[in-house]
């Protein structure tokens, strides 16, 4: 039987890039601040007609990533040093994991900045961020 990949306690780091490269003396872990990260795949489908008929074939495939963010007293100081700069994303699916996805993206604003402000209620600011390298497994394990 084949089981499910079950995610417990996952884990974000932010990883800024320079030259292109990891500095990983610079690794920000912003798990705490994280609600959820979502990478999703479309692929757009083109339909031709043809002589013999109608054919649909894959166009593109268009990669996506989100994160919903849950605002803190230390949001700021993480993510406002990263604004605007290029960072290598990585996704842990469990807390004890050394196995993670990850994916070259760019951070567009401090989510502490955003977000509705409702007495009593926690305040959460989703964004996109755009996939500027295919997201693909880091296998530390192998």
């Amino acid at each position: 039987m084949v089981m499910p990949i079950v995610v417990y306690r996952p884990k974000f780091h932010l990883v800024p890039l320079v030259d292109g490269e990891p500095s990983e003396g610079e690794l920000v872990d912003v798990s705490c601040d994280m609600v959820s990260v979502e990478l999703g795949l479309d692929t757009p489908m083109i339909t031709v007609k043809t002589f013999c008929g109608t054919l649909t074939v894959p166009d593109d495939i268009e990669e996506s990533a989100s994160v919903e963010v849950a605002v803190n007293a230390e949001t700021s100081s993480l993510w406002a040093p990263l604004v605007g700069t290029q960072v290598e994303a990585r996704i842990y699916d469990r807390n004890d994991s050394v196995d993670y996805r990850r994916f070259d993206t760019q951070i567009p604003a401090d989510p502490s900045l955003y977000g509705a402000t409702e007495p009593g209620e926690a305040r959460t600011v989703e964004m996109d961020l755009p996939i500027l390298s295919s997201p693909e497994w880091v296998l530390a394990s192998s």
